[in-house]
């Protein structure tokens, strides 16, 4: 049985002015390929690279995190 694993993040509203703090939960072990400073905010969603070429999203609004598998091709290789 793989450990679920839990991490923190702060979301700044532009709307409020206020950051807000939550304790994330994946149900599967992440190990991350960059800090996790590193989000891309798209659609509403953060989104971090880790390594095995998923990406995780978190839904802000929903509260909810999923993996989705990416195939990222590497340009010149």
């Amino acid at each position: 049985m793989v450990a679920k694993c839990e991490f923190g993040v702060e979301v700044f509203s532009s709307e409020t002015g206020q950051w807000t703090d939550s304790v994330l939960s994946s149900p599967k072990h992440i190990y991350w390929s960059t800090p996790l400073t590193n989000a891309i905010v798209y659609n509403g969603l953060l989104h971090w690279l880790t390594r095995g070429n998923e990406i995780l999203v978190y839904d802000i609004y929903s509260n909810s995190v999923s993996h989705e598998f990416a195939d990222l091709a590497t340009p010149g290789l």
